[in-house]
């Protein structure tokens, strides 16, 4: 074997220990690592967050509706805020009361 100056010792020698400072801190440092991942992991999850549906305003405009219950609504909108989805443009017409015979 060649006798090695201490500068060519020092740049091969170099690259080993580099390995064998990360090999080292590698096994320092990964029980850590995967100690915290578990720890997140465990950890509970919050709750999923809830909307509330917007709340609907109704114009104030009277475009009267007459809804498939025989009721009188003020817009379409009011109809359709009491769960009427089927109504005629109007008012609901109501029936006439028949004159009293004696």
């Amino acid at each position: 074997m060649k006798n090695l100056s201490g500068q060519q010792s020092l740049w091969l020698v170099f690259p080993i220990l580099l390995v064998l400072v990360v090999l080292i801190a590698g096994i320092i440092l990964f029980p850590t690592i995967q100690a915290d991942i578990r720890g997140r992991a465990s950890e509970p999850t919050p709750p999923p967050m809830t909307t509330n549906s917007p709340e609907i305003i109704c114009s104030e405009l009277y475009s009267p509706v007459c809804g498939t219950n025989g009721q009188t609504y003020g817009t379409a909108c009011e109809a359709n805020l009491a769960g009427i989805t089927d109504f005629t443009q109007g008012a609901c017409r109501t029936p006439e009361a028949l004159p009293a015979t004696n």
